[in-house]
C-alpha cells in the first residue's frame, strides 16, 4: 500500500470518517443525560445499524478489491475508505454500546469488531513500511528470478568443487543439500539461518554458509598454489551464493510480513460477520 492510499483525493475518506465519527460522538453526548446508554435506545439502533452497515460494506471490500475490471471506483480510493472508515467503525460501534458489557454474544460481537479493526491497523503498518524495502532487496527482481539465480549459483559451486579432493568436494556437496530456505511460518518469520553442513563426519550449523567457508579458509596456505587457487575461487562461489540466499531469505521474511496478517484479519472478519447476524437476528426476536 503506496503512502498516496492515506491521502487519496486530499484524505477525502479521513475527512468523511471524522465527519461521521464527530457527529456520533456530538449525538451520544447530547443523548447521554437520558436514563441510561446502551444499544436499545433509539440512538443505539440508529449507531447499531450504521456500524452494521459499515461492518458489511468494509468486509465487501475483500472480493471488491480483486475485481480490478470494475469502474465505479478505484481500487485505491476503496482501500482508502476500508482504512479510515474502520477507523470511524470504532468510535460508532463503541457508542452503540452505550458502554455495557457483559458475557453474552452482544460484547463478543463487539470485541470481535475491534480484533478485526486492530488487524486492519497492524496491516496498515505492514502496507506503508515493507514494500519498499521488499523491491529494493529483490533488485527489481522477482522472486522466481532470485531463486533462478540461486540455481545458477549452485551450478558454479559445484562446478569449483570438482578441482578439490574428494572429502572437500562432500563438505561443498553437504553444505548445498543442507541449505534451508522457507518453511514454516516460524522459520519465514525468523532471522535465523537454519542451514547444517557436514564437515569430518560432524553435523554443523551453517548460517549464511560461514561454518563451510571457513572451513576453506583455514586451509589455505603456501605450499600448493594450484590448490590454494582452487580453494579462493570455491571461497568465492559459495561468498557469492551466501550473499544471494541472505537476499532470498529477506525477501520470504518480508512477504511472510506482508502476509501474515491475513491469518488473523480474514477469520476474524469471518467470525465478526457471524456473529453480527445472530447479534442482529436475537436483538430483533427478543427485544
Amino acid at each position: 500500500m503506496h503512502q498516496s492510499t492515506l491521502r487519496y483525493k486530499k484524505a477525502r475518506w479521513l475527512k468523511i470518517a471524522t465527519l461521521l465519527s464527530t457527529a456520533s460522538i456530538a449525538a451520544y453526548a447530547w443523548h447521554s443525560p437520558q436514563p441510561v446508554a446502551n444499544g436499545g435506545t433509539w440512538l443505539g439502533y440508529t449507531l447499531g445499524t450504521i456500524a452494521a452497515l459499515l461492518i458489511v460494506w468494509l468486509a465487501w471490500f475483500g472480493v471488491r478489491k480483486r475485481n480490478y475490471h470494475s469502474t465505479s471506483s478505484t481500487v485505491q480510493g476503496w482501500l482508502s475508505a476500508h482504512i479510515y472508515l474502520g477507523m470511524g467503525l470504532l468510535f460508532i460501534g463503541t457508542l452503540h454500546t452505550g458502554f455495557q458489557f457483559a458475557w453474552n454474544l452482544h460484547t463478543l460481537t463487539y470485541v470481535l469488531m475491534c480484533l478485526v479493526i486492530s488487524s486492519g491497523f497492524f496491516g496498515i503498518v505492514v502496507y506503508v513500511r515493507y514494500p519498499g524495502p521488499l523491491s529494493s532487496n529483490r533488485d527489481n527482481r522477482s522472486q522466481a528470478e532470485l531463486l533462478a539465480q540461486l540455481d545458477d549459483a549452485d551450478r558454479q559451486v559445484v562446478s569449483c568443487s570438482q578441482m578439490l579432493d574428494e572429502d572437500l568436494r562432500a563438505a561443498v556437496d553437504s553444505s548445498l543439500e543442507g541449505t534451508s530456505l522457507g518453511g514454516n511460518a516460524w522459520r519465514q518469520l525468523s532471522k535465523k539461518d537454519f542451514s547444517s553442513v557436514v564437515i569430518n563426519d560432524k553435523r554443523q550449523s551453517n548460517p549464511n554458509q560461514r561454518t563451510v567457508i571457513a572451513h576453506f579458509a583455514a586451509l589455505l596456505g603456501d605450499n600448493d598454489p594450484e590448490h590454494n587457487a582452487n580453494l579462493r575461487n570455491i571461497i568465492e562461489a559459495l561468498n557469492r551464493r551466501s550473499q544471494l540466499l541472505q537476499r532470498i531469505r529477506k525477501d520470504i521474511r518480508i512477504r511472510a510480513m506482508l502476509d501474515i496478517w491475513l491469518m488473523l484479519h480474514v477469520p476474524a472478519t469471518i467470525a465478526l460477520l457471524t456473529a453480527l447476524t445472530a447479534h442482529v437476528v436475537v436483538v430483533f426476536l427478543y427485544w
